[in-house]
């Protein structure tokens, strides 16, 4: 067999291992800023080497913060899809020489949010806690009114066949 000659998979495309060994070079870009790189192993290797292509933008910005898309082109529209940290290698597997993988960064949660919300201090003498209460209406109130009628199912038919009927 040549040498020169590649194995086709069945569907006539390389297969995503031999794909991915032929990818030498992927493009990051932050901005209008793009930098080639070696195609990272990990999303862990690859959030590394877009802080150490891009110090200026990323060297203070939390790891977590960091995202990557790609673009591709779903129902003849062109989108972004974000790669996840578990889909890196196969996503990664399938680019093309060159391509391009844009970098993104989310935005910083507001505020300090440790998941707990703020609760009123239950030993406090506070003039707030006092005016902070719920009216419950009195049982005077639940009893003058009266419920709302509500026709039975034998009248909606009524009406509806009366809507409609000549």
């Amino acid at each position: 067999m040549d040498t020169n000659t590649r194995r086709r998979s069945p569907q006539g495309r390389r297969s995503a291992r031999s794909h991915a060994d032929s990818t030498e070079v992927v493009t990051y870009r932050l901005g209008e800023r793009m930098v080639y790189v070696t195609p990272a192993e990990t999303f862990e290797q690859a959030v590394a080497f877009a802080k150490r292509v891009f110090p200026d933008q990323l060297a203070t910005i939390d790891r977590k913060r960091i995202t990557f898309t790609v673009s591709v082109v779903a129902s003849h529209e062109r989108r972004m899809v974000e790669i996840g940290p578990m889909a890196w290698k196969a996503v990664v597997s399938t680019l093309a020489q060159y391509e391009i993988i844009n970098v993104i960064v989310q935005p910083e949660a507001s505020g300090s949010d440790d998941g707990l919300p703020d609760y009123l201090d239950a030993t406090s003498t506070d003039s707030k806690r006092s005016s902070m209460h719920l009216d419950l209406p009195s049982p005077s109130d639940a009893k003058s009114r009266s419920p709302s009628p509500t026709p039975s199912r034998t009248e909606k038919a009524l009406s509806w066949l009366e809507r409609h009927l000549p």
